[in-house]
């Protein structure tokens, strides 16, 4: 299946474009936020080739694509639009969330993107490392010092990164928050504050006290400035005279934001690190080998809930601050843990299950590199047994590298790749535990064994064409009415590509004459929208019908809208659903065409439409045969 034609599954099998809030990626997943989260269909989504498997966390939906992530995105990107990228569109669907699935949603935001430039810049040490240990190269040379400069540069600068993403995130203009950022990273300034700091000397600003503190290589502070200051922005743009706004907002931020940084947010945040680091710290140095199984057995749960990412600013700030940190190398054992398990599954299925052994080597070998969720959804959590070997697996590397007081001294990609963040004093002692997760899981998983459904193990492809046509005999024929009192047009007629590639389903458009929707069957309202615009409803025998009022009018915010019906209501054919203002609407600048889809049109056989005719709700406007 192309790139391109598994978007546009994927944005049909969510509830359709106008249904996506918001949608950002990791390495391995597609993380939507959906305004209406039942739209989304996991089971039809999972059959699809090249997808691993869907998930939801809290009310995000996140559906596992492995390496190819980023060109799914970006055909999704072409397809969409570049506005479901923009966090304005997630707000009010994170006043739905609870507090631990946001903060794990606004970690996961703020440092997936800068991991690029942190995982290459932690090769590049590691490299440098082995040059140094190697004696290849002069520590006198400029080779040496532009090398020095290439590996350290992020990691120094890591504030600016950290500033431009959480300002993304935020809502802050990205490139004042790099100015805050650079105002307390100036060399100059960096310098005359490490000089107070040594020297005892009273730092003020305006009479208020200034901590002397160097910021270079910080985490969390200039995470919390960022926040501050995006609301910091809000006000001042709310207050500011328009005519001088783009000038006057900018300075005020910029002349509040920094000296509120230097006297109060550094030093809290930097407390806070430090505290939060010594609590890390507590636990490995006092739990030892049991903290080691503990931590390496739910590893694997971190990485399924996402909660991997709230801990990156704990783990770079503890490599910052304390040279090293213990959470790194048992994420690299867990991926490869997991690889390995995918290997094992592939060493005892038969030879004949061909696509089994495929997945199962193919995501082997991408868990041992550093991306576990192939192997992680699409073999080891199916078949039960491999996902608890690698538990088990990783559990004996973390424990034996806990003894052994195994450390990452420097941030890199986690699996095999990641062997530079051994290099240190217990670099043995990590390939060691790197070698326990990876032959000891095969191991455990071989002698375990796994059973599998002969069923199960058959093309994806196979199972798709197979429930294209519904073979369910409790589906009848269904007549769908039209809930509106207009003219009938072909779906591709309507300027919006979710409707006119029939991406969501089959159907038929209306040009309303009369602004009222009326139910066309008896049936369950299963979706009413926030801005009420859009109302689904399934039938007493499965027809799910989606009816859309106009093109973009979700921006309405239910403006010019009203509906009698609420999710879950009972309804009969003709019963009002929504009443809007034709005239309203227009003025609004948005057009009245009506799609009415099928939106499990592929659960049925054919879906017929009557186009080009005067409807009123005695008017049959779609059959639907099983």
């Amino acid at each position: 299946m192309s790139k391109e034609k598994l978007a546009q599954d994927i944005i049909r099998l969510v509830g359709g474009s106008e249904n996506i809030s918001f949608l950002r990626h990791c390495i391995t997943r597609l993380r939507f936020d959906l305004k209406e989260s039942n739209l989304a269909k996991p089971k039809e989504i999972e059959k699809l080739s090249g997808v691993a498997g869907t998930r939801f966390d809290g009310e995000q939906f996140q559906v596992i694509i492995g390496t190819d992530v980023d060109t799914v995105y970006k055909e999704i990107i072409k397809i969409t639009g570049e506005e479901i990228t923009s966090n304005t569109n997630s707000s009010n669907k994170e006043k739905k969330k609870n507090t631990f699935t946001k903060i794990m949603n606004i970690f996961s935001d703020v440092f997936v993107p800068i991991m690029p430039a942190i995982i290459a810049a932690g090769m590049l040490k590691g490299l440098l490392s082995v040059l140094e240990v190697g004696g290849w190269v002069s520590l006198e040379s400029s080779t040496y010092q532009i090398f020095v400069a290439i590996s350290s540069g992020a990691f120094y600068f890591l504030p600016i990164l950290i500033a431009i993403s959480a300002s993304n995130r935020f809502g802050l203009n990205q490139y004042l928050g790099a100015a805050i950022a650079g105002s307390v990273l100036y060399p100059n300034f960096t310098t005359y504050m490490l000089e107070a700091q040594e020297q005892g000397i009273n730092v003020s600003f305006l009479s208020l006290p200034v901590v002397p503190a160097s910021y270079a290589s910080q985490v969390i502070p200039m995470f919390i400035m960022i926040f501050i200051a995006s609301y910091i922005e809000k006000w001042i743009k709310k207050v500011a005279p328009k005519a001088i706004a783009v000038i006057l907002v900018p300075t005020i931020v910029l002349l509040i934001t920094v000296p509120l940084f230097l006297i109060a947010i550094g030093p809290f945040g930097t407390m806070l690190s430090g505290g939060i680091t010594v609590a890390i710290d507590f636990l490995f140095t006092y739990g030892g080998v049991f903290a080691g199984i503990i931590f390496g057995m739910i590893a694997p749960f971190l990485v399924i809930t996402g909660a991997q990412h709230t801990l990156v600013p704990i783990i770079l700030d503890s490599i910052a601050t304390e040279g090293g940190d213990y959470m790194l190398p048992m994420f690299a054992t867990n991926n490869i843990a997991q690889g390995a398990a995918a290997l094992a599954v592939f060493l005892l299925v038969k030879k004949h299950q061909k696509d089994l052994r495929s997945t199962s080597f193919s995501s082997g070998i991408t868990g041992l590199f550093g991306v576990a969720e192939p192997a992680m959804y699409g073999i080891n959590l199916v078949y039960r047994k491999p996902f608890i070997a690698a538990m088990i697996g990783n559990g004996i590397a973390g424990g034996f590298m806990m003894f052994f007081d195994v450390k990452a001294y420097t941030y890199v990609k986690s699996g095999l790749q990641g062997i530079p963040m051994l290099i240190g004093e217990t670099f043995l002692y990590g390939i060691i535990g790197f070698g326990i997760a990876l032959f000891g899981t095969i191991l455990i998983t071989y002698f375990m064994g796994i059973t599998v459904d002969e069923e199960s193990t058959k093309d994806k492809s196979e199972n798709v064409s197979s429930t294209n046509i519904s073979t369910d005999n409790k589906k009848i024929d269904t007549t769908i009415f039209s809930p509106i009192v207009g003219k009938t047009t072909s779906l591709s007629n309507v300027d919006d590509p979710t409707f006119s590639q029939e991406m969501l389903g089959k159907g038929i458009a209306i040009e309303p004459h009369e602004g009222k929707v009326t139910s066309p069957v008896d049936g369950t309202i299963t979706v009413i929208m926030p801005s009420k615009h859009a109302v689904g409803i399934t039938s007493d025998n499965g027809v799910e019908v989606l009816i859309h009022v106009g093109l973009d009018t979700v921006k309405l915010d239910g403006k010019h809208f009203e509906s009698f019906v609420e999710k879950g209501d009972k309804v009969k054919k003709g019963d009002k659903l929504l009443e809007f203002n034709i005239e309203g609407i227009h003025k609004e600048g948005y057009p009245t065409i009506t799609p009415v889809i099928i939106t499990n049109t592929s659960d049925y056989a054919s879906v017929e439409v009557n186009e080009n005719e005067i409807t009123d709700s005695s008017t049959p406007v779609i059959v639907v045969k099983k």
